[in-house]
């Protein structure tokens, strides 16, 4: 449906808006969503261990260091 796109696309803009130029995003590694924010452009740029529930789990960073990116992709 693209809502999460959508999403992502509107909070990437209104962060442009208020001045801000880059957007980190912290994602469980083994989340299929990873490839959700590959493919909107985000580069896997760091990992670290959490901990959640007493689970040792991977926990990577998504970074877009340029927000006027999601200009083109505005809807």
């Amino acid at each position: 449906m693209g809502y999460g796109k959508l999403l992502v696309i509107k909070i990437a803009l209104d962060l442009a808006s208020r001045g801000y130029h880059s957007l980190v995003i912290w994602v469980l590694k083994d989340n299929p969503a990873c490839r959700f924010y590959e493919r909107l452009g985000g580069r896997m740029v760091a990992d670290k261990v959490i901990e959640i529930g007493g689970q040792v789990l991977m926990d990577v960073a998504y970074v877009w260091l340029d927000l006027r990116v999601f200009r083109q992709a505005n809807c």
